[in-house]
């Protein structure tokens, strides 16, 4: 029999971190493209309205939340599944926050921010379309 504080997985393969979850589970990519950052970013299972994103001193943050759904008749025997808030941020420096949009679509988010603003800096939400 295996001691009580018996771990099957060492700490430094222990997926079940929250850091590990908060990056993993929002794969992104960042692009620049002529005189604008397009950042791609998977959200699979989650729809438009868990998604909130926010533009504040150089900085485009991603918060989404997935709620689980606990079905009563299942009996399960290993879930892996996260639920929960995951939360990213990325520096980018000044945008047009004019000109700053985002879509969501089959899982991906996708935001389009052009650089540079003559605006004074303060927080703004983008819309999902």
């Amino acid at each position: 029999m295996l001691p009580s504080n018996h771990r099957m997985f060492p700490t430094s393969l222990d997926i079940f971190r929250d850091d590990f979850f908060s990056n993993d589970m929002m794969k992104t990519d960042i692009v620049v493209q002529d005189d604008t950052y397009i950042v791609e970013m998977e959200l699979p299972g989650l729809e438009k309205q868990d998604i909130q994103l926010d533009y504040q001193n150089g900085y485009v943050t991603v918060v989404a939340n997935h709620e689980e759904v606990i079905d009563e008749e299942k009996e399960y025997i290993h879930k892996e599944r996260y639920y929960g808030s995951y939360k990213r941020s990325f520096y980018v420096g000044e945008i047009d926050r004019k000109q700053m949009k985002a879509t969501y679509d089959k899982g991906i988010l996708k935001i389009t921010l052009p650089k540079k603003s003559e605006e004074t800096e303060m927080k703004t939400q983008i819309k999902i379309d």
